[in-house]
């Protein structure tokens, strides 16, 4: 395992092995990935990262940087991310390490909801990938590629009304629309995590809940918004833009990193 003689607490993951191992392991990773595909990274307005096995950055991207509130002259290649200067890095840094460990021990790709406050008070709802990089059977590292939530959701609300079109002809959809929001805090927080399709039993996990009193929940928020389905849920949610708000309880000063399976 890579991470097997690594330290365990946020202050002490840099470490000397980690410092003076940096340039051999990032040039190593940067040579594997290729210059074609960091053009390809740099040009995107999604945010990508390379970072080898050591946690080491070898690459962010200009989406990246405004992502983060950094400058554009701000240079990742070097730095630990436990030394990006970002809100994020500062209260997550042990949470994205850990999910490094698993993509990289199990060499399966790991998918990530982040949730951030920046430092004017406006947040960002990402699903990132991370994905191993393996050379002659060595783990050297791993891409991040990062997409914006209700970019997903919109993308998937026009597959949502293609689809209808398809089999009845009608463009928009067949519900009635409130301009009411009458949920309860509790119901906002489950509405939150389930728009990021998160089943209800990580839900419940995530809000120290038992699943059935999620799925009361769920009920709850059908009754109100009228609706049958859980699906039909999410799509009302989503057309009475539901899905930009953050839960009071999530919002203060709280980071979230969870990982997606």
């Amino acid at each position: 395992m890579v991470f097997d003689n690594m330290p365990r607490t946020k202050k002490h993951i840099i470490g000397d092995y980690a410092r003076e191992n940096r340039v051999t392991e990032m040039r190593e990773t940067l040579a594997y990935v290729g210059e074609a595909f960091r053009f390809f990274m740099e040009s995107t307005n999604e945010p990508w990262e390379i970072v080898d096995c050591y946690g080491n950055y070898c690459f962010g991207n200009a989406a990246l940087k405004r992502l983060l509130c950094l400058s554009d002259t701000f240079n990742f290649e070097g730095k630990h991310y436990s030394e990006i200067p970002a809100r994020p890095f500062e209260e997550c840094a042990l949470d994205f390490y850990q999910q490094d460990v698993r993509c990289m021990n199990t060499r399966v790709p790991v998918k990530v909801l982040d949730v951030h406050m920046d430092d004017d008070g406006e947040w960002f709802c990402y699903i990132f990938e991370r994905t191993p990089l393996v050379n002659n059977d060595q783990v050297i590292g791993l891409t991040d590629h990062g997409k914006s939530v209700i970019k997903f959701w919109k993308e998937s609300m026009s597959y949502l009304l293609a689809m209808q079109y398809y089999f009845t002809g009608e463009k928009q959809v067949s519900m009635q629309i409130s301009t009411t929001n009458n949920l309860s805090q509790r119901e906002s927080e489950v509405l939150f995590f389930l728009l990021g399709q998160i089943e209800p039993k990580r839900i419940a996990r995530y809000l120290n809940l038992s699943l059935s009193t999620v799925n009361s929940y769920i009920d709850r928020m059908r009754k109100k918004l009228g609706c049958q389905t859980t699906p039909q849920l999410i799509e009302k949610a989503v057309w009475l833009d539901l899905h930009k708000i953050l839960p009071e309880k999530l919002m203060g000063d709280c980071h979230i990193s969870l990982i997606l399976d």
